[in-house]
């Protein structure tokens, strides 16, 4: 028996059958795979979503690979034209020349889908997946396209070209696009973008208003991500919280030659310049009412009020300086956040993250949620997760000798008690576990209903 199981729904003949007519079906299917080299029109029937599938062994439409949809009425809405079979991996320019002014959704399975606006042409490629199969946009043509009005969530996918103007100032927390599209955007003035690492995954982790003149590349990843690239107009690179000045004070007895015609700038990119004088050690004196420390990158030792030494000094959130010369922690006021050491040197090891997981570091060096009831689990290397971050990437954990204040995902502490690591996978706990064979692991402890000092014990027991 035949069957039609290919990417062009040709017939496969089966071993031995045909005779006398095999050459007549393998001029039909010839013909078809020219068809598939060419040109085909299908109209949607009513103002509705529609499928359209190759029909097996024979001319089609659907089949060409130009593919131009024309509509019998005018469409009211955006309509979903489903590519079938979902089995079939292709290449299509698909055509919207129905009528309406609508945009057509082409999709093929539960997967991604692409947008066409009204009387434009994209080119695309279908997967074959099968139920969950997905529609992609192939090669996007440098060509502009229409102007897009700023919004909270902007939406690209009808874009017409892929550079695009943006006009208004309205602030946008996140972009649609189809996966596989790329974008430059131009913006026409001030629009405020947010950073969201999934919708608005801007570079350098931070948010930014654009200004006109600025360039801003868009692409939306297989894994879902819109990865936002910045490139300002002056040429300056996006740094995070740059400083403009350091306000250094009245410095009073500095000693003999010390501190000469010094004076401190901060370079555009925020590097610390020093000029017409250096630092040196003062042969005796005090040095009072000075505000404004350097910006991170300045070192060195300075001898203050005595002989107390201050190295690699450098700002640092949510940290006071008192005369005594010792580093003091506060404790957070903001939800969502900690003081004291942090790191982002390795990536989320779990598909989405939540400020406030318990994770460990595991094997392959990705953060993962800790659980008391597995040895794998719950023995390694302990932090807190400070932001939502997708799987393989980069995500900011708060480390043991910081205070985390997370109100949503910790329960209500006792002030002073220990907190452990719960049975349930990320969470933490104001009870021992009581499973057998689960560990009893301290984690920190309460200094508030909702703030924990986070100082993980160094050992466990495991109950029985």
């Amino acid at each position: 028996m035949a069957t039609y199981v290919n990417n062009l729904r040709l017939k496969e003949i089966a071993t031995g059958a045909e005779s006398g007519t095999w050459g007549t079906s393998t001029n039909t299917n010839l013909e078809l795979i020219g068809d598939g080299l060419g040109y085909g029109t299908e109209q949607v029937a009513a103002d509705s979503n529609e499928t359209f599938t190759m029909a097996d062994g024979v001319a089609d439409g659907v089949r060409g690979m130009y593919l131009k949809f024309t509509s019998a009425g005018s469409l009211t809405a955006t309509r979903t034209l489903t590519l079938g079979p979902n089995t079939v991996s292709k290449v299509w320019i698909i055509e919207n020349a129905t009528t309406g002014s609508q945009i057509i959704t082409i999709k093929q399975g539960s997967g991604a889908t692409v947008n066409i606006a009204s009387g434009t042409k994209k080119l695309v490629y279908t997967d074959g997946a099968g139920a969950g199969a997905a529609v992609y946009t192939g090669l996007d043509a440098d060509t502009a396209g229409a102007d897009i009005a700023s919004a909270t969530a902007t939406d690209l996918t009808a874009a017409t070209g892929n550079t695009v103007v943006i006009t208004g100032t309205t602030t946008a927390t996140s972009l649609t696009m189809n996966v596989g599209q790329q974008m430059i955007l131009l913006p026409s003035g001030a629009w405020p973008l947010t950073y969201h690492a999934t919708t608005m995954n801007i570079n350098g982790g931070v948010s930014y208003t654009c200004a006109a003149g600025d360039r801003i590349y868009a692409v939306k990843d297989l894994a879902g991500v819109i990865r936002v690239s910045v490139f300002k107009q002056d040429g300056t690179a996006l740094v995070p919280g740059a400083a403009s000045s350091v306000a250094v004070g009245d410095i009073t007895g500095a000693g003999t030659g010390v501190l000469t015609a010094l004076a401190v700038n901060v370079g555009s990119a925020g590097a610390p310049v020093v000029l017409n004088g250096a630092l040196g050690t003062p042969s005796g004196g005090t040095a009072t009412n000075l505000t404004g420390l350097p910006p991170a990158g300045v070192t060195g030792t300075a001898a203050i009020l005595g002989a107390n030494t201050f190295t690699g000094i450098q700002t640092t959130p949510n940290r006071t300086l008192p005369a005594g010369g010792q580093d003091l922690l506060t404790v957070p006021s903001v939800d969502n956040t900690a003081t004291g050491q942090t790191t982002s040197a390795f990536v989320s090891g779990y598909s989405s993250s939540a400020i406030g997981d318990l994770v460990y570091l595991a094997s392959d060096s990705k953060w993962k949620q800790a659980d008391a009831n597995t040895l794998a689990l719950y023995n390694g290397l302990l932090g807190i997760a400070l932001e939502v971050s997708a799987a393989d990437a980069s995500l900011l954990v708060a480390l043991s000798g910081s205070f985390v204040y997370a109100a949503t995902v910790f329960p209500t502490f006792t002030i002073g008690s220990p907190v452990y690591m719960s049975e349930t996978a990320g969470l933490v706990t104001n009870t021992a576990p009581t499973t057998t064979d689960a560990a009893r692991r301290i984690v920190g402890w309460g200094v508030h209903a909702d703030k924990l000092y986070f100082s993980p014990s160094q050992n466990y027991i495991t109950h029985t």
